[in-house]
């Protein structure tokens, strides 16, 4: 039996994008990742920069970190990420697929060794949502309640088993009574990025 794998099972194994010239940071530059921790991708030049400095905020997609992985004969040492994507919903990536956007890390302001204690809770709570599809609609939704609370009004989304990115996230820590939020109305960057809930513990910008 032939157990030699081909060079092209190797190039998906190493789960190879598309050039993007060099990447901006490395796996080997993180600081170690605990399951749970935020990592925030910076918006895009174009339409993402504006929505998001409508707000003042930067970033515009998050997601979790999951559990290291090990080197391997198809690449070095790497981490699961976790979040609720379009037009997927709710997937498992792997960190280095990102390494071209700037990135920051947050880590939930908990005493310490609980978040590592509760590493396998908090993978046990993302793989219950693994069925949740994309919400396509909680984007602009959360965009609206945005401006609307600077009119006295709150909107809440209902709950339909759909996320977008920072809904996924906040779910996880709020199923662990801890909100990372004024849970009042849609969360968008700007609250994650500037809740007390959260640390900023590394970042390219």
């Amino acid at each position: 039996m032939n157990n030699q794998i081909s060079p092209g099972w190797a190039n998906v194994m190493e789960h190879e994008m598309p050039s993007q010239g060099p990447p901006i940071w490395k796996v080997s530059d993180l600081p170690a990742l605990l399951a749970g921790d935020g990592l925030a991708f910076k918006a895009d030049p174009g339409f993402q920069e504006w929505a998001i400095g409508l707000e003042h905020a930067l970033t515009w997609h998050w997601a979790m970190a999951g559990l290291p992985l090990p080197a391997d004969d198809f690449g070095g040492p790497d981490y699961q990420i976790i979040g609720s994507i379009s037009p997927k919903g709710v997937a498992t990536e792997l960190l280095s697929a990102y390494q071209h956007p700037h990135m920051r890390i947050y880590r939930p302001n908990l005493p310490d060794g609980y978040q590592a204690c509760l590493y396998a809770s908090v993978l046990k709570q993302a793989a219950y949502y693994g069925a949740y599809e994309y919400n396509n609609l909680g984007v602009g939704e959360s965009a609206l309640a945005y401006f609307l609370k600077y009119l006295g009004i709150k909107l809440r989304l209902p709950v339909n088993h759909r996320f977008y990115c920072l809904q996924f996230y906040c779910q996880i820590w709020a199923d662990f009574d801890f909100p990372l939020y004024d849970q009042d109305h849609p969360v968008t960057p700007y609250d994650l990025e500037n809740t007390d809930q959260l640390q900023l513990i590394w970042g390219t910008f």
